[in-house]
C-alpha cells in the first residue's frame, strides 16, 4: 500500500517537472509510513496534501538563499514536512 502512495507522490513530481533525489524519497516514505489509518482517511488526498506542503516548504527554502535553476527543480529532503507525531486513535478504523 505504501508503494502506491509513493508512486502517487512520484506522479505529482513528474507532472510538475520536479526531481526527487533518493534522500527525499526516503523522507517521503518515512512520512507516509507514519500516517495513522482511521475512518475517513483518504490516501490520494493525503498524498496531494503532502506534495503541496513539500512544494510550499521548497519555495521557502529557495527564497531564503541564492539558488540556481537546478535547485528550483530538485526537491531536497528538508522540503518534505517531518512525519507527524500522532497518537493511536481509540478505534483502529480502516487499516
Amino acid at each position: 500500500m505504501t508503494t502506491t502512495k509513493q508512486q502517487g507522490f512520484a506522479e505529482f513530481k513528474k507532472q510538475h517537472d520536479y526531481d526527487l533525489p533518493a534522500a527525499t524519497l526516503q523522507r517521503v516514505r518515512a512520512v507516509i509510513t507514519g500516517w495513522p489509518r482511521h475512518h475517513g482517511f483518504g490516501n490520494a488526498r493525503e498524498v496531494r496534501k503532502l506534495f503541496s506542503d513539500t512544494i510550499r516548504r521548497h519555495a521557502s527554502l529557495v527564497s531564503a538563499g541564492p539558488e540556481g535553476a537546478v535547485s528550483l527543480r530538485s526537491l531536497p529532503p528538508d522540503a518534505v514536512p517531518a512525519p507527524a507525531r500522532v497518537s493511536t486513535p481509540a478505534h483502529r478504523g480502516y487499516l
